[in-house]
């Protein structure tokens, strides 16, 4: 049986180290395991390496998106499993992949031993994302987020943060080489994903993203005003199709280069990284995510062992 490492982000927006514990005991009691509280100053994906050498084989990310990326880019081509119990603000990853929120029940899956997704990866440089990497109105609304208001307000933090970034915001050229075919056009936020839900899940981007297919999506808005935004969060909202002029979209199967006129920052899984260029790298398969949707999206690769 393989050890475990929890690694606990303590102040994620629903983390509450004192429900947390007990739990682990009730759901993890069979198995070998450690807890690790982050502090916000390590390096969770070299941690996470260092570890994986020393023998363990599960590693349970409790926290929101950021910090299931951290523990997941250590993980990238390895053998061992990934677990999550959600307890971020928005928990998309977990989400789209189909965990369940509860904590108890979070638990429960990844001690039964279930089903395994091979969650494919972006590459950025050396860093590496899950969900998305974006340019436009996303960078604005992330950077003006306040923490504090995150964790009191949850998403309604976000859309608050959108609203005073609307104005700023304005179409730019932007040149797209994908998987060598160059493609310029005009644009306020493109958008690399390998997740459905746009910054919330009850918006789905797309019924064709798939998060272990071994290709990621590019959306590209082009919009004038609030209505335009307004117009394309319903479609989203009410799962409508997307044929409009002003929504674009395209797969990428090997990678993608991203340029502008002028330097635009960039944001990937939530944090702001640089600006462009930037070159995303598809990794099919990275990671061994243990998610009740890898058996109704594709075979199985396998099950770890139960605890």
């Amino acid at each position: 049986m393989a050890d475990v490492l929890v690694i606990l982000n303590p102040v994620a927006g629903n983390a509450r180290p004192e429900r947390v514990y007990p739990a682990l005991t009730r759901h993890l009691a069979r198995a070998s395991y450690e807890v690790y509280e982050t502090t916000g100053e390590e390096d969770l994906p070299t941690l996470v390496r260092e570890r994986r050498a020393q023998g363990f084989g599960t590693f349970v990310a409790i926290g929101g998106d950021g910090t299931v990326r951290a523990v997941a880019a250590g993980l990238v081509g390895s053998q061992a499993c990934l677990g999550i119990v959600p307890a971020g603000t928005s928990n998309l990853l977990a989400h789209d992949a189909g965990i369940p929120e509860r904590l108890d029940a979070a638990l429960a899956l990844i001690a039964g031993g279930g089903p395994i997704m091979r969650l494919d990866a972006m590459q950025i440089g050396e860093t590496f994302a899950f969900l998305n990497v974006s340019l436009g109105l996303s960078v604005g609304v992330l950077r003006d987020a306040d923490p504090q208001r995150k964790r009191k307000l949850g998403r309604l933090a976000y859309l608050w943060s959108g609203i005073k970034n609307l104005a700023a915001v304005g179409v730019q050229t932007a040149h797209l080489s994908i998987d060598g075919v160059r493609h310029d056009l005009r644009a306020t936020e493109v958008l690399v994903t390998n997740c459905p839900s746009l910054g919330a899940p009850e918006l789905s981007l797309s019924g064709e993203v798939r998060m272990g297919d071994g290709r990621i999506e590019i959306v590209t808005f082009r919009t004038r005003h609030l209505v335009d935004y307004l117009s394309i969060l319903l479609d989203l909202a009410l799962r409508r199709p997307r044929q409009r002029r002003n929504v674009r979209t395209f797969d990428v199967f090997s990678h993608v280069i991203i340029e502008t006129d002028a330097p635009t920052q960039v944001q990937v899984d939530g944090d702001l990284i640089g600006a462009t260029p930037v070159t995303v790298r598809v990794v099919p398969g990275a990671v061994r995510l243990i998610a009740p949707r890898a058996a109704r999206r594709r075979p199985l690769t396998g099950r770890p062992e139960a605890f």
